[in-house]
């Protein structure tokens, strides 16, 4: 997979920003539980793209339930011309399901959530 860059658009009263459709293609012939993880550059890891579910064989399945993705600046970080983040989004793949909490990892220097 190569790196895809993405830009807010400007409306004309508001910069919008963009958004994606993700799916996750299973290729093979059997059923496959995923899980896809996604881990920000201030290394934050969470699951809430596809936490978690089986993909039939020679199926395609939605992350986000099957919405849009928006691809937002975290809320600290001003909109403004340069201004980037990098994620990566890593796909766990597996024949028996699994529990997705053990990856969640809060963002450095803020205390997790019980």
């Amino acid at each position: 997979m190569k790196d895809l860059d993405f830009a807010y658009t400007w409306t004309g009263a508001t910069w919008e920003p963009p958004t994606v459709f993700v799916r996750l293609r299973n290729t093979t012939d059997r059923k496959l539980f995923c899980v896809l993880l996604d881990l920000t550059d201030r290394h934050r890891m969470h699951a809430d793209l596809f936490p978690g579910e089986y993909v039939a064989g020679r199926w395609t399945a939605e992350a986000g339930n099957g919405a849009a993705v928006t691809l937002a600046l975290p809320p600290d970080q001003p909109v403004e011309p340069g201004a980037s983040v990098t994620d990566w989004l890593v796909l766990l793949v597996a024949e028996e399901p699994f529990s997705s909490a053990p990856f969640a990892l809060p963002r450095l220097r803020e205390m997790p959530k019980s």
